[in-house]
């Protein structure tokens, strides 16, 4: 791992083990919609990537089979194994850990899942290339984050949230979002992907 990514790992965990507790105690934005959006249903296996502290993975265990949430901040997890205790939920598992690459096998989930996590990684086509690898084919992938409609715009809005949130790298325009479909192959091999925009 490079100095740059090494660097950048101590500011995600910096940043969300402080803001573990308060993360976990924040309204669910719009979990119905992200569940009707994704079409899960009560066969699937789920990833849910970068979980923070199990809001989506929980709401997902509801409906799914099996659900993994995974996330670097152990801070995270430890609220996402409360969430997950405190609802009875005995079909979610926890990992700490790098989503690139991720720790799991080939096609192993039908359907990952990711949200407000793209703007924060360095290397957001490697990331997509692994969801597409542990997804099953025909399977869903999921990316839910803000993006930027011109330059000017994310100039701005990226300025504003570096202040905020040092760990944040960049919003990315929708078109260089659906973009690296194309470039990690997801458009040849029938999974869907989906960006929602809630800024």
């Amino acid at each position: 791992m490079t100095n740059k990514a090494n660097d950048h790992q101590r500011l995600i965990l910096e940043q969300f083990t402080k803001q573990a507790v308060p993360f976990s105690q924040m309204q669910n934005h719009s979990p119905e919609l992200l569940l009707a959006a994704s079409g899960v249903g009560p066969t699937d296996v789920v990833l849910d990537l970068a979980c923070g502290p199990g809001l989506m993975a929980c709401a997902f265990a509801r409906i799914a089979r099996q659900v993994t949430g995974i996330d670097l901040t152990p801070a995270m997890i430890e609220q996402a194994k409360a969430m997950q205790q405190t609802h009875g939920l005995t079909n979610v598992t926890w990992h700490i850990g790098d989503v690139s690459p991720l720790p799991f096998a080939d096609a192993s989930f039908s359907l990952v899942f990711t949200r407000y996590s793209f703007h924060h990684f360095l290397d957001p086509r490697a990331v997509l290339a692994e969801m597409v690898r542990v997804c099953t084919p025909g399977g869903r992938i999921v990316v839910v984050d803000v993006f930027t409609s011109n330059p000017e715009q994310a100039e701005a809005y990226n300025r504003m949230e570096k202040l905020r949130d040092p760990s944040h790298v960049r919003s990315l325009g929708l078109e260089e979002l659906t973009g690296l479909l194309a470039q990690v192959g997801c458009a040849k091999c029938g999974r869907n992907f989906i960006s929602t925009r809630f800024n």
